[in-house]
């Protein structure tokens, strides 16, 4: 009787063990739970659907995000607000993905401020305008006219401002004039998510991109300051390429903000 007591607590000790084994190194495979998360920023584009839109919302620290608000997300008509570009945002929600790209799932609206009289720069894009977008796509803010510098006339479109006045221009790619080629920003009332803008200081931008680059221009003479895909004119003078960081003044100013194709 004994044996077979003792047989029986073998067998179930032994399955014990070759469970826990077989498990050993076997990643968790269950859902991982929705993240709840907070995002604040300027709105860049608004994408409507049936129930309500997509935002994509430029932030202050994780770049571009997703924001997808529904009427049913958030409740019902009276918890929901609609939103257009330039708007300050805060967004409270879960995330959740589709395929490689993050997306928030709204679930309430913390703050939508109206900030027309901004104009946001983001690394590929103003007034909703990116690089690489047909041209034809953008003719109720792009005006087609013509520039005149040293080099020469060029034709470009201007790009106009919330009260119909130039804020800058886009020049049509070399390898395809029917595309958005670089996008020259020179408004006092545009300014990056970073807060950078026409007038910013050279020891404000160095601030900001502690890997800024610097060359100048031997025909021109221009110097200019990059960071990520953002080009910053400055108002001081360089007719070389190379340059020497110490020799440009933190007091310098930015003249133009271009977005490079």
């Amino acid at each position: 009787m004994k044996c077979s007591v003792y047989s029986g607590l073998f067998l179930l000790i032994g399955l014990f063990i070759f469970s826990c084994s077989s498990n050993e190194g076997k990643e968790d495979s269950s859902p991982k739970p929705p993240e709840s998360k907070t995002i604040k920023g300027i709105v860049q584009s608004v994408e409507m659907g049936k129930d309500g839109y997509t935002a994509k919302v430029q932030t202050e620290t994780d770049g571009v995000q997703s924001a997808l608000v529904s009427i049913s997300n958030m409740g019902g008509m009276e918890h929901y607000k609609s939103t257009k570009v330039g708007d300050r945002v805060t967004f409270e929600g879960t995330t959740y993905m589709v395929g490689q790209e993050q997306f928030l799932k709204v679930d309430k609206i913390i703050n939508i401020e109206n900030t027309r009289t901004t104009l946001l720069i983001s690394e590929n894009s103003f007034r909703g305008i990116k690089t690489g977008d047909k041209i034809s796509d953008h003719t109720e803010y792009a005006v087609k006219g013509t520039l005149k510098n040293g080099g020469g006339a060029f034709e470009v479109y201007y790009i106009k401002d919330f009260n119909n006045n130039d804020a800058g221009y886009l020049s049509p790619d070399p390898k395809n004039e029917l595309l958005v080629g670089n996008i020259t920003v020179l408004s006092k009332m545009a300014e990056t998510a970073e807060g950078i803008k026409i007038g910013s200081t050279f020891g404000d931008l160095q601030k900001t991109f502690p890997k800024l680059e610097v060359h100048g221009s031997e025909i021109e003479g221009h110097t200019t300051a990059r960071a990520n895909n953002l080009s910053y004119r400055l108002d001081v003078a360089n007719n070389t390429y190379e340059v020497d960081l110490k020799k440009v003044p933190a007091t310098a100013k930015v003249t133009q903000i271009m977005i490079n194709r």
